[in-house]
C-alpha cells in the first residue's frame, strides 16, 4: 500500500509540475499576451465610450430639429396673424368710410 501510494504522489508531482510549466510562458510571451488583453480592454472602452457619444450627438440633433420646427411653426403663426391684422385694418378703415358715407346719405 505504502508503495502505491507513493507512487501515486511521485504521479500528482509530475502532472503538476508539467501542467505549472504548460500554463506559465515566458515572460516575453507574457508581456505581449498583457498588451493584447489591455488593448483589448482599451478597445472595449473606447468603443463604449463612441457608442454613447454618438446616441448623445443623435438626441441633441433630434431636440434641435424639434426646436427648430417650433420656431418655423412660431414664425408662421407670427406671420399670419401680422397679414389678418393688416387685412382687418384695411377693412376696418373701409367699413368706416362706408358707413360715413351712408351717414351722409340719410
Amino acid at each position: 500500500m505504502a508503495v502505491k501510494t507513493a507512487k501515486i504522489k511521485g504521479m500528482a508531482n509530475i502532472k503538476s509540475s508539467s501542467i505549472k510549466k504548460r500554463s506559465m510562458p515566458n515572460r516575453t510571451e507574457d508581456a505581449g499576451y498583457l498588451k493584447m488583453f489591455v488593448l483589448s480592454k482599451e478597445k472595449e472602452m473606447l468603443s463604449k465610450a463612441l457608442n454613447t457619444l454618438t446616441e448623445k450627438r443623435n438626441t441633441i440633433i433630434e431636440r434641435l430639429t424639434a426646436i427648430k420646427n417650433e420656431i418655423e411653426e412660431k414664425l408662421k403663426e407670427i406671420a399670419e396673424n401680422d397679414i389678418s391684422e393688416k387685412d382687418s385694418e384695411t377693412n376696418e378703415g373701409k367699413k368706416k368710410k362706408e358707413f360715413k358715407k351712408m351717414k351722409m346719405n340719410y
